[in-house]
């Protein structure tokens, strides 16, 4: 990757991704991001134009997933941020075509928008409506979600996270799907974390309509 900043309120970045092996495994060469950030637009807005990853809250809904994907998620597109009154209320804007990863491979067109704000010094909430198609498979889908999170002064973080999804595929299936998850973890020394999760998510079900 390469970095350049050009004074307070123009920043550019590229990046390169491959992976290469045995010549009968799979290897790719890609342009993983190339975008160009524009920086204190009307006074506290952020522009991002070019080709990015997305990450937003614990990556649950948005996330390049470069821990996960032999390609990860990038996207084309714009991507505008603020604040919003009080410095403590940010917003972001986006609307995305899948670039790398799945999100390329089936066709992306993506967009969203996510707020979050501080309820207290040592609570967040955070806000997220998405908006999804897929042209390989033709399926359109909306999600809407909140994830509430803190740390109590005993030095235990916790979260609690829901998200309702709907939607359909060219083929007359429907989709409604649910996902609640709640964490409780402690730090320990040097960064390390204990904890336990708990989490319930419902996909297809039996039904040849869903």
């Amino acid at each position: 990757g390469l970095e350049a900043d050009f004074g307070a309120y123009l920043r550019a970045y590229g990046e390169g991704l491959g992976t290469w092996g045995d010549p009968s495994d799979r290897s790719t060469e890609d342009l993983q991001q190339l975008y160009l950030d524009l920086h204190r637009l009307f006074g506290s807005w952020n522009v991002r134009a070019g080709r990015t990853e997305l990450e937003f809250g614990d990556g649950r809904l948005v996330s390049a997933s470069r821990g996960w994907l032999f390609e990860p998620n990038s996207f084309d597109g714009l991507l505008v941020q603020g604040t919003w009154n009080d410095p403590e209320f940010r917003w972001s804007l986006w609307a995305t075509d899948g670039a790398n990863g799945p999100a390329g491979d089936a066709g992306d067109s993506f967009s969203g928008a996510f707020a979050d704000w501080a309820v207290s010094r040592e609570q967040v909430v955070e806000a997220y409506f998405l908006v999804r198609h897929q042209s390989t498979i033709e399926l359109s889908e909306i999600t809407l979600a909140a994830r509430w999170h803190g740390r109590t002064v005993h030095g235990l973080e916790w979260s609690i996270f829901g998200a309702a999804q709907d939607g359909d595929q060219i083929d007359g299936r429907e989709i409604w799907a649910q996902a609640a998850v709640v964490t409780l973890a402690k730090e320990l020394d040097f960064g390390h974390h204990v904890g336990l999760e708990v989490g319930i998510a419902k996909g297809n079900d039996d039904g040849q309509d869903d």
